[in-house]
């Protein structure tokens, strides 16, 4: 099965959800949720499914669980695809 790992920084507790870009080689995921009990980690996972059209099920938390830094592996999509999908729709910011 294809596989790829997403490297994300979350910010919980943001005014709205949603996929922001890409910072220091990190997709930048804002959710509305807080950081509590795993909140903002399951809906992270919600927009990236929904992002790349896949179910909630193929998108797991590798690392990060506690952190803003995140690693989530999604399986039935290559790397390479996933990276030019992303590349194509967002793009580095600085904030």
């Amino acid at each position: 099965m294809n596989r790829a790992k997403l490297l994300a920084l979350v910010a919980p507790r943001s005014s709205t959800s949603k996929l922001a870009g890409f910072r220091r080689g990190r997709l930048v995921i804002r959710v509305c949720a807080p950081p509590d009990k795993g909140k903002a980690n399951e809906e992270s996972r919600d927009l990236i499914a929904g992002f790349l059209g896949i179910p909630k099920s193929r998108v797991s938390l590798l690392s990060g669980g506690a952190s803003r830094e995140k690693t989530f592996l999604i399986e039935g999509v290559t790397q390479e695809a996933m990276d030019t999908r992303l590349a194509a729709s967002f793009v580095e910011i600085d904030h």
